[in-house]
């Protein structure tokens, strides 16, 4: 059982970046559709600037989110993560937006536009973590690189190594877990030594983490190495032509999805440059 403090619950059961079983109908989605649909949301969020286009988005996420099947407590999890960049954001957008000033100390100020633009940040951020999550939340790592090779096949056209670029995608993204997973064994093991991570200083628990890079980088590598060998030993060979399992194929509710994904951020990019 991890039982670390400070720096610890920084990476106590975090799990951005994890598949979560399920039969959802997000799950039931072709990969390539969640890839597309998924850029097609993030693109109109960060254009939203109207509190209608953000307001719109905002329960488009939260309403796929649902329909996920995920847990709010797995996602919040993740959310841990990127707390830090949250709050920067929001600091630095409330001190340096000029405007009608709420708090003065001295040679910063804090201005009502400020802290309304750092909010605004903020959410922002947080609907993008929700958009780009559910895609990884909802697909295995092979799934995913097979529809990244899928969506990337022309590129080959002009001689771009597709097959071995998806699958460095793919495993990079199902590293993400690995890695915070090899974070959580070096703070046992150096709580075990008497590493002291109990601070509950947020700037603190960060410095302390320095020491960790070192030990979790060697780990990481060495499971690349384990799964190089792996790959060798099932007669891996980049490029080769190989058969697959599970054949992708687009069903009306995938066409029904990147419709909605498409005609949701083209009514918002319409609207905030005043077409309709």
């Amino acid at each position: 059982m991890f039982i670390a403090t400070g720096v610890g619950t920084v990476f106590e059961g975090l799990t951005l970046g994890s598949y979560v079983p399920g039969n959802s109908l997000l799950h039931n989605l072709d990969p390539r559709t969640k890839i597309f649909s998924s850029l097609l949301l993030i693109m109109g969020t960060l254009v939203a600037a109207s509190p209608v286009s953000f307001l719109t988005y905002s329960l488009a996420a939260i309403l796929l989110l649902g329909l996920s099947g995920v847990a709010w407590g797995h996602f919040l999890k993740s959310l841990r993560f990127i707390y830090l960049i949250l709050l920067l954001s929001f600091l630095v957008q409330a001190l340096s937006v000029p405007g009608e000033i709420i708090l003065k100390f001295g040679g910063l100020t804090i201005t009502r536009e400020g802290l309304e633009s750092g909010g605004l940040l903020s959410w922002r951020l947080v609907v993008v973590v929700i958009l780009s999550t559910l895609v990884t939340y909802t697909t295995t790592s092979i799934n995913l690189s097979v529809g990244l090779e899928k969506i990337l096949r022309p590129l080959e056209r002009i001689g771009m190594p597709v097959s071995q670029l998806a699958m460095m995608m793919g495993i990079a993204i199902s590293f993400i877990p690995l890695m915070l997973q090899e974070f959580q064994k070096v703070i046992i093991a150096q709580q075990s030594r008497g590493a002291g991570f109990g601070s509950r200083n947020i700037f603190r628990q960060f410095k302390n983490l320095l020491p960790l890079l070192l030990p979790v980088v060697a780990g990481i590598l060495r499971r690349a190495d384990e799964l190089s060998e792996a790959m060798e030993a099932r007669c891996y060979r980049p490029g080769a032509h190989r058969t697959r399992m599970q054949v992708l194929r687009f069903y009306p509710r995938d066409w029904a999805a990147l419709a909605a994904s498409f005609a949701l951020t083209v009514g918002v990019v319409l609207i905030e440059y005043g077409l309709m």
